[in-house]
């Protein structure tokens, strides 16, 4: 089968005339428990090569395990970024990976592997520092014009 007969959760009907939602692949429940269980067996990996494409990506990830999805981060032209996220179809593929982080390299060049969690904190982390310090310039601003 290709991989879109696969994906595809949707049958013809028993008349053939009509689509229906295949009953083997029921709608997963989107609720917080199964977020909170795919957040944890996801990763994000940084330092790829802008080359890549999705097959390159599915190929490297598959010899660290099976996975749910793949997802090559792309900037506003719609262009590769090097980063990507990947959630395992295991929590434990998911650890191994993460715990073999020091070893990944593409190219001789080490990878920036983290979980997707660590990385919204980092991340969020991040825009705090950077609007704190735009608040300081501005209060120090405010500071020499009320001054002169």
């Amino acid at each position: 089968k290709q991989w879109y007969q696969r994906r595809v959760p949707i049958t013809a009907g028993e008349d053939k005339n009509k689509l229906r939602r295949n009953p083997n692949k029921p709608l997963p429940r989107d609720n917080e428990e199964t977020k909170a269980v795919a957040n944890n067996k996801t990763v994000y990996v940084k330092g790829l090569p802008l080359t890549w494409n999705m097959d390159k990506a599915e190929e490297f990830f598959a010899a660290h395990g099976k996975t749910c999805y793949v997802k090559l981060r792309k900037n506003q032209d719609t262009k590769f970024k090097g980063s990507i996220f990947a959630e395992f179809a295991d929590q434990a593929d998911a650890d191994k990976f993460l715990a073999a982080k020091e070893t990944l390299k593409i190219d001789d060049k080490e990878l920036i592997v983290m979980g997707r969690n660590d990385y919204f904190k980092s991340k969020n982390q991040n825009m705090k520092d950077e609007k704190n310090q735009k608040r300081k310039k501005y209060r120090l601003r405010l500071c020499v014009d009320t001054t002169a």
